[in-house]
């Protein structure tokens, strides 16, 4: 399943974007990848358990990414390594 949420904010000025891309799996709820930023943490990707931080380079390049990285996974699910 894929989640997504992108908001803007004029509250936060070091961070005015918030968004969360995500898949999960639909059945165990493990979140497979996600792409997110949030009060506290700068932008950062987890990937099959791991975090690591992201640096920024626009909302396009981060949502082709997520996208790449979804592939990946499938491709990983076809070869039966998830």
């Amino acid at each position: 399943m894929i989640e997504t949420s992108i908001t803007y904010t004029r509250e936060d000025r070091e961070n005015p974007l918030k968004y969360r891309l995500q898949l999960y799996h639909e059945t165990t709820g493990e979140t497979l990848v996600r792409y997110d930023i949030h009060y506290g943490k700068n932008h950062h990707r987890h990937f099959l358990g791991q975090e690591n931080v992201e640096a920024w380079r626009g909302l396009d390049k981060t949502i082709a990414a997520f996208e790449q990285d979804i592939e990946a996974i499938k491709a990983r699910f076809r070869e039966g390594q998830l």
